[in-house]
């Protein structure tokens, strides 16, 4: 199988990790973009400057958009994130919170699907697995917010169904720099590599 690294990403590992390559093969690798509009204060982030070249690649693209539904505020309410964050802080779909950043939205091509969820993994009530399999996926990369929560959550799901799993450090963003290294730093021990500029 040919591999080549893509000539835009220049990737920080940590010590004793491998140095990641993508599958040549357009089939084989593809790039979750997890954002939503709602960023904390100092999450804001362009994913058009980050040097990833994210949109202008021939890797399958997918969002997933995270928001509820009208039913999950209805009593008796059983969505775990509504129950933990309250009916006020929950993204509503439709609600202005819920739509797309325009620099996320710019790097969407037509063909690039967006995958609806309502909690933090993105496999759970969604058909990603099986677009992934139909794609022929093997190697997922990971961008978008908030990288110890929806991308980590969403992350170590692809892993545990059989997907190398990547996150990318500057195409990702917390609440707080501490939490955000401290998840990068498990991932790069426990489940896939880290890339970074």
């Amino acid at each position: 199988m040919s591999v080549a690294s893509i000539p835009s990403m220049r990737l920080a590992l940590a010590p004793g990790v491998r140095r990641p390559h993508f599958i040549d093969a357009p089939r084989h690798a593809a790039w979750f973009i997890a954002p939503h509009g709602s960023m904390p204060i100092g999450m804001q982030f362009s994913m058009s400057t980050t040097g990833l070249d994210v949109g202008k690649h021939s890797h399958p693209q997918i969002f997933t958009q995270h928001g509820h539904p009208p039913s999950d505020f209805s009593p008796p309410i059983t969505n775990q994130l509504i129950k933990k964050w309250g009916l006020a802080a929950s993204i509503r779909i439709d609600s202005p919170d819920w739509q797309l950043l325009p620099d996320i939205a710019a790097l969407r091509r037509d063909d690039d699907a967006i995958v609806l969820k309502n909690t933090y993994d993105g496999f759970i009530g969604t058909d990603l697995k099986q677009r992934l399999r139909d794609l022929g996926v093997e190697r997922v990369v990971i961008c978008g917010v908030i990288t110890d929560v929806c991308c980590a959550t969403t992350g170590r799901s692809a892993f545990c169904r059989g997907f190398e799993t990547w996150l990318v450090r500057d195409a990702m963003g917390s609440t707080d720099e501490k939490r955000h290294e401290a998840v990068l730093k498990e991932w790069g021990f426990a489940f896939g590599d880290v890339g970074g500029y």
